[in-house]
């Protein structure tokens, strides 16, 4: 009789019996309410950035072009509306990146509520090295080998020919050499939160090596021009940054390996 009494005065005390932790669960549709508040705020935000962006388009369209303006390239516009959609484009890239941090911070604080606080130390990390890596990524891909590759396929040119080029082409171009750098350059982030949660261990990585420097060449071989200068270059950071991967994914799993022990020798209530 007195253990129920306990109980009620338990469940009194609480005003749901979901609360853990000091933190009230939410059901299924306060998360799906909770989703769609972020959702909103961060469509909001993208929408706000492009709109901004739109007004400092030209001088992001400046900084493309200017791999292709140093090798004097030629470019005109074909279409009447070509400049228009190379503004547009141009303009919500410049404002998201304006607005990122916006994206991330409303992307954690989803999450944030049901991690422990391991796992929240490890998004307080995360989250900002995505937003470095990636502009690393974007960084090396501009000012490496966005001039190597330029340079080689305007070399094919022959007497009688010069190359005009229109400028949504020689963005397009730019652009697609860009991102997959960027997201290449995710590969250390990526690493981090698989070895977090005991998907990935520095042992398998290890053991992937010699296949993963063969795979780095052919993708350097792919995305360069002919020639084995641009292709070493291109090559050099991806490997470092394995081998950075594998450091992470070791001492990553080392403070995971922690975490556990620690839990495990905490009373249960």
């Amino acid at each position: 009789m007195a253990t129920g009494r306990g109980d009620s005065a338990a469940k009194a005390r609480s005003p749901r019996s979901g609360e853990a932790n000091g933190e009230l669960q939410l059901t299924v549709l306060e998360h799906l309410e909770e989703l769609r508040r972020r959702l909103v705020i961060m469509a909001i935000a993208a929408v706000a950035g492009a709109v901004g962006g739109w007004f400092v388009a030209p001088s992001g369209i400046a900084f493309l072009l200017r791999p292709a303006r140093l090798l004097h390239v030629q470019m005109i516009y074909l279409t009447p509306s070509e400049l228009f959609w190379v503004y547009l484009r141009v303009g919500v890239i410049l404002g998201l990146i304006a607005v990122s941090p916006v994206l991330l911070y409303q992307l954690g604080a989803f999450v944030w509520p049901g991690l422990r606080p391991q796992e929240r130390r490890m998004v307080v990390l995360i989250l900002p090295a995505v937003l470095l890596l990636f502009l690393a990524g974007s960084a090396f891909a501009y000012f490496v080998i966005i001039p190597y590759v330029l340079r080689f396929f305007l070399s094919l040119s022959f007497p009688g020919v010069r190359p005009t080029l229109s400028v949504q082409s020689v963005l397009g171009f730019i652009l697609n050499l860009i991102w997959p750098f960027g997201l290449v350059f995710e590969w250390p982030a990526a690493v981090a939160g698989l070895a977090a949660i005991g998907l990935l261990t520095a042992e398998r990585l290890a053991k992937a090596r010699r296949y993963a420097i063969l795979l780095i060449f052919i993708v350097a071989a792919i995305i360069t021009p002919p020639d084995p200068v641009s292709q070493i270059v291109t090559a050099i950071p991806m490997l470092a940054l394995y081998e950075a991967s594998v450091w992470i994914a070791r001492l990553v799993g080392r403070r995971r390996e922690r975490w556990l022990a620690a839990s495990s020798e905490q009373p249960t209530s």
